[in-house]
């Protein structure tokens, strides 16, 4: 067989399945995500139905479901969508009463992406720091932005992490 069939066929590493293809590359990780979160809805649904209250049903759901669904969230978060798809899900929960309040995905992915940024720029020996640009010294503000951004416009390109973290949403910089 050609070693080409090889590389598009989907693989995992600390249980993020990916593969070399562009579009739905991180397809299989959110499909087996939410395969086990719909399980542990189930065990849910028995503890609603012997008589457990909603505040223990929505803690029962943040520990079990929720973080379920978002681990690697960064990792898959510039692909549109797989977000969808997650935030479909948390819908569906929310209109069936698993959670008392609606939860959404992409402000789940803000807060991780400004949680990694913040323990990036405080540690001077972390393997993303030198992917930050950094901030102008420059006394002069001839643009309002601190950082340069590159001449690259596809939406894809804009939702990677450090692209969305630093130049295209957040505008963060060390």
């Amino acid at each position: 067989t050609p070693s080409w069939e090889y590389a598009s066929a989907p693989s995992s590493l600390l249980s993020v399945w990916y593969s070399s293809r562009t579009v739905g590359s991180c397809e299989k990780h959110v499909r087996n995500k939410l395969v086990k979160a719909n399980k542990s809805l189930y065990i849910i649904r028995s503890l609603r139905k012997e008589g457990c209250k909603q505040p223990e049903i929505d803690h029962l759901f943040r520990s079990i479901v929720l973080s379920n669904i978002t681990y690697a969230l960064t990792v898959y978060g510039a692909a549109g969508p797989e977000l969808t798809t997650a935030q479909n899900f948390l819908d569906r929960c929310f209109k069936r009463k698993y959670v008392s309040e609606r939860i959404d995905i992409h402000q789940f992915l803000e807060k991780q992406d400004k949680r990694i940024f913040n323990k990036v720029s405080s540690m001077h020996s972390h393997p993303l720091r030198p992917l930050i640009p950094k901030a102008k010294k420059t006394q002069y503000c001839l643009r309002s932005k601190s950082a340069v951004c590159p001449p690259i416009n596809t939406d894809r390109y804009k939702q990677t992490y450090i692209n969305q973290l630093i130049i295209f949403k957040y505008n963060l910089s060390i």
